[in-house]
């Protein structure tokens, strides 16, 4: 397909002529955009690369902006298959027959994508569910897709130097990872049972009950959401309906998924949020999800707060701190690019500016200076993407402002728990034994190494001051550790020690050199924490 499309050339860069030859440079697409016509080969290779090119259109970081525009055409709405091979599948997780565990099942889909379609039923009980299920031979094709894009990859990176900068084969990577969780019904069904605990104390909002005993990796049976998508026209035209109360409890629910529970919704577009009676909303279709850790969550909300501070050296430093380390990369230079791209927003109304926007705009300059955030990350911005969309929609005078405020704060000053300190410091304790016991071998090494009479290392120094600097920090913590180290040993030594002087069931030189110890370890540690 890419042959057809006028790609002939990229198959001869990366030795795949021979499988193309019969193809001639004149096409039907010739007079299109090299980013339309990838557009087009994606649509025409089926659901893997409509799959592949919508996470690509999440990656303004990696990819240039126009195939962004063209990747967000994909649709992944098709025509549902017969009923028939839907009934294969159903037997398949039934061995008793499907008519035996649902009292009704209705022959239309309510919806159908690539990987799979709805349909509506009764379970025996009389309970009104909706089944997806998944359409047969979607997993092999989607394996076998996967390896050809592995193959392409590699070949890619091997012989075309100026497309390194997207990192293909990382890229690929992700996009398998992602597609193995989303073509698994029972990740999505431990999914959707987390966010139901999450949001058990918050009634106003409903997340469908999942029937786990009749699931399976291409069956999903869940509750049947009663009500209207926001995406219908007559969503919030029903009597009593306020749309800025919805508004505001379906922005609150989303920085609740964030900021508490480090596990929000991926794909929350205007489809897949409800409108309930009472002002209530509900929340469907959880394939796409997004998980955070603590440090993740501090990181996001210093980036708010950074942005909204205008704060550049902060911004970089979080940027950097979530992004695997690369010697390339200088913080203040990166700084200045932030600036520069961002500074021109600030003095606007704040409701006209976009914050996601905002947020993949800056992780593009990142890239630039070798920082590839997380793909988490990214979703994550995606995703705030969608949310201001969605609430324009609903509000046009929209600000998302207020509600980054309230939660940002509200995460930056929330006080860490004792078992969360304490974790902390056995975290760093470990660190602290790790480095104590590798730091003899690794200068052994090293001296064997410079000992060679062949031995030659090229030395550049950039702003000397700053390495001294943090050479001599080194050293003070090294330094620390091998006397609160040395502490340790000594107090346990004097624990065998025999006496009339007890403290606790133990020695008193014992307690006292743990107690000292201790006291130097927390002091080092809460001075160096930042």
């Amino acid at each position: 397909m890419f042959a057809k499309n006028g790609f002939q050339d990229v198959a001869q860069r990366i030795k795949l002529n021979s499988f193309v030859s019969h193809w001639t440079t004149a096409n039907e697409t010739s007079h299109l955009s090299t980013a339309q016509r990838v557009r087009i080969s994606f649509e025409e290779l089926g659901p893997t690369f409509i799959k592949l090119g919508q996470l690509l259109a999440t990656r303004p970081d990696l990819i240039p902006q126009d195939y962004i525009n063209e990747f967000r055409k994909l649709q992944d709405q098709i025509p549902p298959i017969p009923f028939s091979e839907v009934e294969k599948i159903l037997d398949e997780q039934y061995p008793q027959g499907y008519q035996k565990v649902f009292k009704d099942f209705s022959d239309k889909a309510i919806g159908s994508a690539s990987i799979a379609q709805v349909h509506r039923a009764t379970l025996n009980n009389g309970t009104q569910v909706v089944v997806k299920v998944q359409k047969p031979g979607v997993g092999l094709v989607i394996e076998d897709d996967i390896r050809i894009l592995q193959l392409i990859a590699d070949l890619v990176e091997d012989y075309i130097p100026e497309a390194r900068i997207f990192n293909p084969v990382g890229l690929v990577n992700e996009f398998s990872r992602s597609i193995s969780l989303e073509t698994n019904f029972v990740v999505e069904a431990n999914n959707i049972k987390r966010f139901q605990e999450n949001f058990i104390e918050e009634p106003q909002v409903k997340i469908p009950n999942i029937y786990l005993d009749y699931c399976g990796p291409r069956i999903l049976v869940m509750e049947e959401i009663l009500g209207r998508p926001m995406s219908h026209p007559d969503a919030f035209r029903d009597e009593g309906t306020n749309r800025d109360q919805l508004m505001r409890l379906g922005i609150r629910s989303y920085f609740k998924m964030v900021f508490g529970d480090g596990l929000f919704h991926g794909d929350l577009h205007a489809g897949n949020i409800f409108v309930l009676s009472e002002n209530r909303i509900g929340f469907v279709d959880f394939g796409i999800v997004g998980r955070l850790s603590r440090k993740a969550q501090s990181a996001v909300a210093a980036m708010f707060m950074a942005l909204l501070q205008e704060d550049y050296d902060r911004l970089a430093y979080e940027y950097i701190e979530l992004a695997p380390f690369h010697a390339k990369t200088n913080r203040q230079t990166l700084a200045q690019d932030l600036r520069s791209i961002l500074s021109p927003f600030f003095g606007l109304n704040l409701k006209d500016v976009n914050m996601g926007k905002l947020l993949l705009e800056s992780s593009k300059v990142a890239a630039k200076h070798h920082v590839v955030l997380p793909s988490e990350l990214m979703l994550f911005f995606k995703s705030i993407v969608t949310i201001e969309g969605l609430g324009r929609l609903i509000q046009q005078d929209f600000d998302l402002l207020p509600f980054v405020k309230e939660s940002a704060k509200e995460m930056l000053k929330t006080k860490v728990t004792t078992q969360e300190l304490f974790s902390d410091v056995g975290f760093q304790m470990k660190e602290w034994a790790s480095l104590l016991d590798a730091l003899p071998k690794e200068a052994k090494t090293h001296l064997r190494k410079i000992n060679q009479p062949d031995y030659k290392r090229k030395i550049e120094i950039h702003e000397l001051d700053q390495i001294a600097g943090t050479l001599f920090q080194v050293g003070r913590l090294i330094f620390a550790g091998f006397i609160i180290a040395a502490l340790i040993m000594a107090g346990a030594h004097t624990v065998h020690l025999t006496g009339n002087s007890q403290f606790y069931n133990l020695p008193v030189a014992s307690t006292v050199l743990f107690s000292i110890a201790a006291l130097l370890f927390f002091w080092f540690f809460l001075k160096n924490k930042k």
